[in-house]
């Protein structure tokens, strides 16, 4: 059987085999099947596949059509994603907080840096120099184990990549290991 023009799911039309598939299950179909057996589970994946497929294809028709016209692109309803992957330096990062939850052991949280590689943290007591203590690929939670309990800690980090290597340091915290 010669391909046809039918409808798309999203107002397009396609050149679709008619025997490729009996066509997309109805929204309320899809609706209905929230639980149950296999073949109702079977069913909501193929209509959710048959979405995405859709979906997909509209996309790159925007993409296409659109090509450099941002504002073609923008009035379709899609936003525009950079492919910019050029280095730039990287914004310092800040401490949002740090626990003692154990004895002899900080957890330093940090707010995350767009395109940091990881970040270092430096300590030091007193007056006395700024000593690194550790690397941590994630900005989440950065734990320092080793440290003298009674003793005030001063925390800082830098977020490591970009153009210049790392970042700036941020503003210092301080927190007594119990």
């Amino acid at each position: 059987m010669a391909a046809q023009l039918r409808p798309g799911v999203f107002g397009s039309s396609k050149p679709t085999d008619q025997n490729a598939f009996a066509g997309p299950p109805q929204d309320a179909h899809i609706l209905c099947i929230t639980d149950g057996g296999t073949q109702q589970t079977a069913a909501r994946d193929a209509a959710l596949e048959f979405a995405f497929e859709g979906m997909d294809a509209n996309a790159f028709y925007v993409q296409t059509v659109a090509r450099t016209n941002l504002a073609l692109l923008l009035s379709s309803g899609y936003q525009a994603v950079s492919t910019n992957r050029s280095q730039s330096p990287l914004d310092a990062p800040s401490i949002t907080g740090i626990d003692n939850g154990i004895s002899t052991q900080l957890d330093v949280h940090l707010r995350p840096v767009a395109n940091a590689m990881g970040y270092e943290v430096q300590v030091c007591t007193g007056t006395g120099a700024w000593t690194t203590v550790k690397y941590s690929p994630q900005a989440r939670t950065i734990t320092l184990t080793g440290l003298t309990t009674g003793t005030v800690y001063q925390v800082r980090a830098c977020a490591l990549g970009g153009s210049t290597g790392q970042s700036g340091w941020s503003l210092p915290s301080a927190k007594i290991v119990d």
